[in-house]
C-alpha cells in the first residue's frame, strides 16, 4: 500500500494586517479536507500548505482564503520590485550624509584651509586649533 505523497504550495496573501488575520487563515486552511499542515507567515504574507493532491487542490485554498475576505494575487510580485525605490533613497541619504560627516570630522583635521573655520566657534576658541584662520576674539 502506497502512502500518499504530500504536495506543498506557497500562496501569496494580500490584506493581512495582524496576527489574528494570519491565525484565521491558518485555521481555515487546516480545516480544509486533505490538508496535512498549513502555516501562515504574516511578515512575508505567504501561506504554506502541505496537502494530498488526490483529495484537494490549490483552487480550494484560494476560495477558502477569499471567503474570509483576503486576496490571493494571480501572480506574485517580483522580489526586486522595491529595489529601485530603496536604491534611490540610499543615494539621496549618501548625498546628504557626506557633507555632515565631512563637517563633523573637520575639527580633527590638521588642514590649513578656510573651510575648517566653518566649525563651531567655541572649538576654535577653546582648543586654539591652528587652521590658517585667526581664532575669534
Amino acid at each position: 500500500m502506497k502512502a500518499p505523497v504530500a504536495e506543498r504550495v506557497d500562496l501569496p496573501i494580500s490584506g493581512m494586517t495582524c496576527a489574528a488575520c494570519a491565525r484565521a487563515i491558518e485555521r481555515t486552511l487546516s480545516a480544509t479536507g486533505g490538508v496535512e499542515r498549513a502555516s501562515v507567515n504574516l511578515a512575508t504574507n505567504t501561506a504554506t500548505v502541505e496537502f494530498d493532491a488526490a483529495r484537494t487542490g490549490v483552487g480550494d485554498f484560494v476560495s477558502a482564503i477569499e471567503d474570509l475576505g483576503y486576496g490571493v494575487p494571480e501572480t506574485e510580485p517580483p522580489p526586486d520590485a522595491g529595489e529601485k525605490l530603496y536604491r534611490a533613497r540610499l543615494i539621496v541619504a549618501i548625498l546628504f550624509a557626506a557633507p555632515v560627516v565631512a563637517l563633523g570630522m573637520a575639527h580633527t583635521a590638521r588642514l590649513r584651509c578656510r573651510w575648517c573655520s566653518i566649525r563651531a566657534r567655541h572649538f576654535t576658541a577653546r582648543r586654539g586649533a591652528r587652521c590658517g584662520t585667526p581664532a575669534p576674539t
